[in-house]
């Protein structure tokens, strides 16, 4: 029961109240039941998703924390899960990316063999999982590393194009495809499919 209400507010997440409020019901149910798979992947997820809104250098302390504490529940539900999970394996990704980008470009990069592999196991458990947030987080980041870092605009290209076929109706994946073509200098393409996407939409 207290899963189903939180997820019931996390649905509503649009409110950062009921988001917030959603993670508190995650960490209550972890409470009572530790090494329950499906309460720790959502875990993972929540604190994703509020740290991620805590904007302002004043938050930035609280932001690493909501993160690492998303990358334990990550870590955790991949311990415990039975067989490869992809919501532990895809949230468990998300905040460490996110953690190292709060500590700099370079903690970021040391870790980016780690983050990588992460993602590319979701990939291989479940394309579609996230609609194809996998690939659409593997081309951002390739398309933001350094090139001495490991960046590569080719397999960026590819990984965010892969992402749209998958998931052709998500409209995060023509976003961030319409901003590696801007990052190209190529604005006429980019406004082009962001305008053949709303025309489509309903």
């Amino acid at each position: 029961k207290l899963l189903k209400i939180a997820d019931k507010l996390y649905s509503e997440r649009a409110d950062f109240e009921k988001a917030k409020k959603s993670l508190y019901l995650f960490q209550q149910f972890n409470k009572e039941f530790p090494t329950d798979v499906e309460g720790l992947w959502r875990l993972s997820m929540a604190y994703y998703y509020v740290g991620h809104l805590l904007e302002g250098k004043k938050n930035r302390f609280t932001r690493k924390e909501h993160f690492n504490k998303g990358l334990i529940a990550g870590e955790q539900c991949e311990k415990y899960s039975e067989k490869p999970k992809v919501e532990c394996l895809f949230w468990q990704a998300t905040n460490l990316a996110l953690l190292e980008q709060e500590k700099g470009i370079f903690s970021l990069a040391f870790s980016l063999e780690d983050i990588i592999d992460l993602l590319e196991k979701a990939k291989d458990t479940d394309a579609l999982y996230a609609s194809a947030g996998a690939y659409r987080t593997l081309s951002i980041l390739y398309s933001k590393a350094p090139r001495f870092l490991g960046g590569d605009n080719v397999k960026a290209r590819e990984y965010i194009k892969k992402a749209i076929s998958l998931a052709p109706n998500e409209p995060l994946n023509f976003v961030f495809y319409a901003k590696f073509l801007i990052n190209e200098d190529n604005k006429t393409k980019a406004i082009q499919v962001i305008s053949n996407f709303i025309k489509k939409a309903d």
